[in-house]
């Protein structure tokens, strides 16, 4: 424990559950998908790319959505996001 008496997460609590590791890998996902979204929004000529990322964004929505679904579910396999 911490020294403010919350629990540390590291990845020891992480790997408690079976589905941490779909979930880490979304977070780390949807942190790339931003950098990227930053990145496409400043380019004048990226009219293509833009609507190439959006297209992205929205199956990465809906994968995140099945991910978290099976969240819950402990024996359920663990999800990729790709």
């Amino acid at each position: 424990m911490k020294r403010d008496g919350h629990a540390q997460h590291g990845s020891n609590a992480m790997t408690a559950h079976p589905q941490a590791d779909g979930i880490r890998v979304l977070i780390d996902e949807l942190v790339d998908a931003h950098a990227d979204t930053l990145e496409i929004a400043g380019e004048p000529w990226g009219e293509i790319r833009w609507a190439a990322h959006l297209e992205y964004l929205r199956a990465l929505h809906r994968r995140a959505n099945e991910i978290l679904a099976r969240s819950d579910d402990p024996a359920a396999p663990t999800p990729t996001v790709r």
